[in-house]
């Protein structure tokens, strides 16, 4: 009987010393309640400025691109060069046929001819009173008409031709022998591509256009050049926007560097500029599943309350983390006990 009190007694001692280690496991030492204000170090939102690069993309070209054309209308005889074709100044390229032409000067030449002769009769006839004043101005005039039409068809047979302006390269033909054309329309486009004064030229939006100057330093990457970077600068820049698509144009002359492009190669370009960037800079600590440019925080702009919001995330560098969206009109970011925070969290601020 007496063994049996004493086991009695001992498994209620052991019921209460293990009930004892239950409560102990449900209420940790130093973690609060869930009503207990957490304990929170914060740091101010302080707006950064720094200067930003301007990134734009366009196409290769060169600074001397020419249209050439024919200064008069006719059936193209010949075309000599293709594209992609070396040219050296002087050489010629295409030919009109002069057979229409040709009959054209021999019709005003039998005019002019005729209205010579006709004039030389007045003069004479009006000398013996045979003819008035009147009917020798008309026939001067008449003279003088047939002269000038026939100077401007000999004018025009001299542009009867096309001839290179200067080493370089066809880039582009329009038209092919038997096509008619009329005086002025393109017939080839020349580059002096061996001279190696290349551009980049691209499209920028009216920000952009202000916050870049002529002389601007500038990087560029070409998709035909993997992992190779070539300097530029900034050489122009519309005055006017392009009315069909509102934005502006600039040209950059890139150093090619020995390295042999092609009209047309596709580029991208990073412009040093005076465009300021704002943004703010974080400790690692504060900012919460980062990740793919995306993050949260938690701020406080009343000391009492935390509250949870999202940020854009921009880079991550020895200093901390750049954020360049999320923060705008907040007062402070918590910065130490943020893994113990949900929304709304009553918070108490250590200095």
């Amino acid at each position: 009987m007496k063994n049996k009190i004493r086991l009695i007694g001992w498994y209620c001692s052991m019921i209460l010393v293990l009930q004892a280690c239950a409560d102990r496991k449900k209420a940790p030492v130093g973690l609060p309640g869930i009503s207990d204000s957490i304990p929170v170090k914060t740091i101010p939102v302080e707006l950064l400025l720094s200067s930003a690069p301007v990134n734009t993309f366009g196409h290769l070209t060169t600074d001397d691109e020419t249209v050439l054309s024919f200064n008069t209308s006719g059936v193209v005889k010949n075309v000599m060069v293709k594209e992609g074709d070396q040219i050296n100044a002087g050489q010629l390229l295409a030919t009109l046929d002069l057979a229409d032409n040709n009959f054209q000067q021999e019709q005003l030449m039998q005019s002019y001819g005729k209205a010579e002769r006709d004039l030389d009769r007045y003069r004479n006839l009006f000398k013996d009173s045979a003819a008035t004043l009147e009917q020798l101005q008309n026939a001067q005039t008449t003279f003088q008409m047939f002269s000038a039409q026939l100077k401007a068809l000999r004018f025009s047979r001299g542009f009867s031709e096309i001839r290179a302006r200067a080493k370089g390269y066809i880039i582009s033909r329009y038209v092919n022998p038997g096509q008619v054309v009329s005086g002025g329309q393109q017939v080839l486009l020349t580059n002096g591509a061996l001279h190696n004064k290349w551009l980049l030229k691209a499209s920028i939006n009216d920000v952009n256009w202000v916050a870049i100057h002529i002389n601007d330093a500038a990087k560029v990457k070409i998709d035909a050049f993997p992992g190779k970077i070539f300097s530029a600068v900034v050489v122009a820049k519309s005055e006017a926007a392009d009315p069909a698509t509102g934005t502006f144009t600039i040209k950059l002359q890139v150093n090619n560097e020995g390295v042999k492009f092609a009209t047309g190669m596709f580029a991208s370009a990073e412009i040093s500029s005076n465009k300021q960037q704002a943004y703010w800079n974080l400790p690692y600590g504060a900012v919460l599943d980062a990740g793919d440019g995306q993050g949260f925080v938690f701020v406080t702009n009343d000391d009492q309350f935390a509250s949870k919001l999202p940020v854009t995330i921009e880079s991550f560098d020895a200093g901390g983390i750049r954020i360049n969206k999320g923060l705008e009109n907040t007062k402070a970011v918590i910065v130490s006990g943020s893994a113990y925070l949900t929304d709304k969290s009553p918070i108490k601020i250590f200095k």
